[in-house]
């Protein structure tokens, strides 16, 4: 073999490696992708609160309702945030078992917003302006 029969050697063999781990960083690529659609489309599928509703009554307690779809089950859990870094005060567990739920809580001072989680959903909403 002589020298420049070694490197052509060494030059379709670096091509082939090259084209090799494209196509393999392309099929975990799309395989990955695929995955995170399918997680999407059950999570979206999956959405457990149809609705929520918030004002504050005359004792000044928020009163908020929840919608839950059909078939919800498991626990609620409730929490707030205040505005010093994300502090979070301690969360309230309510047990499902209906579609709709009611309740009334007193918010404590310098929060801002509040956090409702069930199942693998989490929605965000800022307290409305008190009245």
């Amino acid at each position: 073999m002589t020298g420049e029969g070694f490197f052509s050697f060494i030059k379709t063999g670096s091509r082939a490696l090259l084209v090799t781990f494209a196509l393999v960083a392309a099929y975990i690529i799309l395989r990955r992708m695929a995955r995170q659609m399918r997680k999407g489309v059950d999570i979206a599928t999956r959405q457990s609160i149809q609705g929520l509703e918030m004002l504050w009554n005359e004792e000044g307690q928020l009163r908020m309702q929840i919608e839950l779809s059909t078939g919800t089950n498991g626990k609620l859990t409730i929490h707030f945030e205040g505005s010093e870094s994300g502090e979070k005060h301690c969360p309230i567990e309510v047990a499902v078992h209906a579609s709709s739920i009611v309740q009334e809580f007193e918010v404590p001072a310098g929060v801002h917003s509040i956090v409702i989680a069930i199942d693998s959903e989490r929605i965000y909403r800022r307290l409305p302006a008190s009245s």
